[in-house]
């Protein structure tokens, strides 16, 4: 049956090359979607923030 995938020079390339990019990319965009994420949070400032939370925690049935 040949070699396995990771056995092979195009295998060996993903694995060693490809892979390590594509996370490396994902922690990249992870970095900036939270650095949105808190920008926009001290956009709205801290009461309209504690309001979204109200208004989901009785969305999802947790309010008191």
């Amino acid at each position: 049956m040949g070699p396995q995938f990771f056995q092979t020079v195009m295998g060996r390339a993903f694995y060693e090359g490809t892979v390590p990019r594509i996370a490396k990319s994902l922690a990249s965009i992870a970095t900036e979607l939270k650095r949105q994420n808190d920008l926009k949070e001290q956009e709205l400032g801290l009461t309209e923030k504690t309001d979204v939370k109200k208004i989901a925690d009785e969305f999802l049935g947790l309010g008191g």
